[in-house]
């Protein structure tokens, strides 16, 4: 397989998931060339050094939005996001936000490179968060006037740029508006072949 055609997936998961025989998720995010337009940047342009590790952890913290929303009403929330390298098994959703894919088959747990997972003290805290909030519907991409991520680097990062025509010649979907999830804990980093460990971590109690 070449490498070329290798990209980075943050995938948006549920603790229950972990416990399935393989991965499934309609939510996965890779910072393609939608991604980066959506985000300022000409087709000409590609990231690199801190430039790059921002807009990944725009990524990343996204994805994390994703998982959160999906355990609305849970009494233990816990924000899980996988990260893969792939060159097939994903597919982009053209009605979803720019950079957004889902997975076409199941991954296997061996593929997954690194887990960000929450610390058990967080869940009452993202309880008080999504009951203080109501819910956690982020505007549509094409609402959302700003271009925000979850810290000040990303944010300063996007103040710098405005937004171009896409390389297929449309407008780009905005970014979601991620600023409310800015005052969240941050997201712990296991190994990807630490999936034991995460297991036990998820399942400890506050």
């Amino acid at each position: 397989m070449s490498t070329h055609n290798v990209k980075r997936l943050y995938i948006s998961l549920t603790p229950e998931a972990l416990n399935e025989a393989a991965l499934n998720s309609e939510f996965a995010l890779i910072v393609d060339k939608n991604f980066l337009s959506s985000r300022g940047f000409s087709p000409e342009e590609e990231p690199r050094g801190e430039e790059l590790e921002i807009l990944e952890d725009e990524a990343l913290y996204r994805a994390a939005a994703d998982s959160l929303e999906r355990q609305n009403g849970s009494e233990i929330p816990r924000r899980v996001v996988a990260v893969a390298e792939l060159g097939e098994g994903f597919e982009a959703l053209p009605e979803g936000e720019a950079g957004q894919y889902r997975l076409t088959r199941p991954l296997q747990f061996s593929e997954v490179v690194s887990y960000h997972v929450d610390e058990p003290e967080a869940a009452s805290y993202l309880v008080e968060y999504l009951q203080a909030r109501g819910d956690l519907d982020l505007p549509a991409p094409n609402e959302s006037p700003e271009l925000l991520s979850p810290g000040d680097a990303s944010k300063s990062l996007s103040a710098e740029v405005s937004p171009e025509v896409s390389h297929e010649g449309t407008a780009p979907l905005a970014p979601p508006d991620l600023s409310a999830y800015s005052e969240l804990p941050d997201l712990l980093w296991f190994d990807g072949t630490e999936l034991d460990l995460v297991r036990q971590f998820l399942a400890g109690r506050p």
